[in-house]
């Protein structure tokens, strides 16, 4: 495996030398590059080769289309955010995957993190499942999850917001309504267009956490609440019913059912009857 390693590193040398490297990116997160796929006459396919270095190997992953494929420097995105964010980053959490060809960091502001006392265990918690009764505290953060591939694996995207943790695992989501997205795939025209958008949108993690406070405080009506469970499917109208009652009725209360709904439960039908609800109870409290 190590000779196979080591004839990976010579022979991307060899080519680098030979100025067939398509392009490259090398920022603090991540060092890639991509090698000119060539026919056997030696003609040149219009496709190239991604390469993530893993120490000091060169580890290829997949071929990418160099006339529609343009890699963006993730550096690039999150230094974007960070200018427009209204608090500061306390911790950066970054993930690898793919020959570290595929980075996720996670800029979390643990200084506007949104308290929330006497919340009900979610559903499926392993302390629901042993029958705890008992109420918790919930804390939401402040955070902004940025993913990039660099081997057309996933489009480049920013998702800002808050989000909970909803499994005894660490699991975490962002909370609908609470949260923005961007969402667009590599090629010249749409990375343009994200980095216009994230240059120009308001980050205004605050207020969020403001619209969550107040869901704290807003004890729905017996009519708000039949709207909410009616919106659901009927084998999980007596248990949310029941979560709301252990909440005091309040939306945040719905808010912890649904978005356990939203990750656990739900898959296609999450995105027209999930979301909308809990949209809908943001605008309640906005």
């Amino acid at each position: 495996m190590k000779a196979t390693e080591e004839m990976m590193v010579d022979n991307f040398v060899k080519e680098h030398e030979k100025g067939r490297i398509t392009w490259e990116v090398k920022d603090r997160y991540s060092e890639v590059r991509a090698n000119r796929i060539f026919t056997p006459e030696g003609e040149p396919t219009g496709f190239s080769m991604v390469y993530g270095k893993q120490g000091d190997l060169w580890i290829p992953r997949c071929p990418v289309s160099d006339h529609r494929y343009t890699p963006v420097s993730t550096q690039q995105i999150v230094d974007l955010i960070k200018e427009r964010l209204t608090c500061k980053v306390r911790l950066e959490k970054i993930k690898y995957d793919r020959g570290n060809t595929k980075v996720q960091i996670d800029l979390v502001m643990d200084e506007e993190a949104v308290k929330i006392p006497g919340v009900p265990f979610d559903r499926g918690s392993r302390w629901a499942d042993q029958g705890d009764q008992r109420l918790r505290n919930d804390i939401m953060r402040p955070m902004v999850r940025v993913i990039n591939s660099y081997d057309g694996s996933h489009a480049v995207s920013a998702r800002v917001g808050l989000w909970r943790q909803v499994c005894s695992n660490g699991m975490i989501v962002a909370v609908p309504g609470a949260s923005i997205h961007r969402r667009k795939i590599h090629t010249v025209w749409q990375i343009e267009d994200l980095i216009r958008e994230l240059a120009t949108i308001n980050l205004a993690v605050k207020e969020q956490g403001k619209i969550v406070r107040q869901l704290t405080k807003k004890v729905l009506s017996q009519g708000e609440v039949e709207a909410i469970l009616k919106r659901l499917p009927q084998k999980y109208q007596e248990e949310g019913k029941e979560c709301l009652v252990r909440g005091k009725n309040t939306g945040f209360a719905a808010l912890t059912f649904l978005t356990y709904l939203q990750q656990h439960v739900y898959t296609v039908t999450r995105s027209e009857q999930v979301n909308p609800t809990i949209n809908t109870l943001v605008r309640l409290a906005a």
